[in-house]
């Protein structure tokens, strides 16, 4: 009896091991379909406003994280100015005139020894010092040699000449290094 009830418990065992697999491979072959929103304008209710119009400005932008938008630089034909959008992989792209420009004007991942991208800001005195600053995952080779991630959060500013970033610098680290990024992200106020 003991020996048909292990052979009953492994049967047991497989058979639902097997189901959890085939229905595993049956989930991943599905497509998975993002729901269409259209076109836009759309309308939220939020706790700060009511009745809140969203629409589509540029398309075509890898993970954006964050954006500024650049003083100075509204017209009547360009009533946003110019905005200065980071996407994670480390490029920071330009708004102008109502498209997203094909380039890139900086990108950081060739600069620095960056992981991911995260926020942007201008310096309060911008319009004087032309000061931009990002927040990144800095990442360097582990301590103990192996290739996992070893990676902290670090601070980098440049120089904002109208098309372009120069005079880039890192200007802070955290001593914060751990090989486990997972949520990892910052802002900047």
């Amino acid at each position: 009896m003991a020996e048909r009830q292990k052979f009953m418990q492994g049967f047991a065992r497989g058979a639902v091991t097997g189901l959890c697999l085939a229905a595993a491979a049956l989930v991943q072959a599905q497509p998975s379909a993002s729901p269409s929103l259209g076109s836009g304008p759309w309308v939220f209710n939020t706790y700060e406003q009511q009745n809140m119009q969203v629409s589509v400005l540029a398309r075509g932008l890898e993970h954006p994280f964050g954006l500024v938008f650049i003083p100075g630089t509204a017209s009547e034909g360009n009533p946003l100015g110019d905005v200065l959008i980071n996407e994670r992989s480390g490029k920071v792209r330009l708004y102008r005139n109502g498209a997203l420009l094909d380039a890139a004007v900086v990108d950081l991942s060739s600069v620095f020894p960056l992981q991911q991208l995260f926020d942007i800001e201008l310096h309060p005195a911008f319009a004087d010092n032309g000061l931009v600053y990002f927040t990144w995952i800095k990442q360097l080779p582990h301590p103990d040699g192996s290739d996992k991630l070893w990676a902290s959060t670090a601070l980098a500013r440049g120089h904002w000449n109208g098309n372009s970033l120069e005079e880039l610098e890192e200007v802070f680290v955290a001593d914060a290094w751990s090989d486990n990024i997972c949520g990892a992200s910052s802002r900047l106020h």
